[in-house]
């Protein structure tokens, strides 16, 4: 058995969703892009996996340290960040900003990496 929430976002000013699937005493949210002020934030409490978007350079979205903050005040086990633009010295300098304000681990995901809550 298992619960999904929807909850309708926005990604890139297009309408999107995000989402929240409870299965096994886990759970796991799909969030897209979270903001810097994020009505995601019920979505998001106490989930053991989030994964959000995070645009290093387009001045869109939540920079690294409010994406930290964000999941770091909503009490997440473990951050996956997606849309990698694959530079290595640069993704090391997000990954230690997010650092900075998330306690939780961090990882920048690959195409078809699977992750366990």
């Amino acid at each position: 058995r298992f619960k999904v929430t929807a909850l309708g976002t926005v990604h890139d000013n297009a309408p999107a969703l995000a989402w929240r699937i409870e299965t096994g005493g886990k759970v796991v949210v799909l969030a897209g892009e979270v903001g810097e002020t994020d009505s995601l934030a019920p979505l998001v409490q106490g989930a053991h996996l989030l994964v959000a978007h995070i645009a290093i350079d387009s001045g869109k979205g939540a920079t690294p340290e409010a994406l930290g903050r964000f999941a770091q005040n909503a009490r997440v086990g473990q951050l996956i960040v997606v849309h990698r633009h694959g530079n290595a010295a640069r993704e090391e300098a997000l990954l230690a900003s997010l650092r900075k304000a998330f306690s939780g681990t961090v990882t920048l995901a690959d195409d078809l990496a699977c992750f366990t809550p």
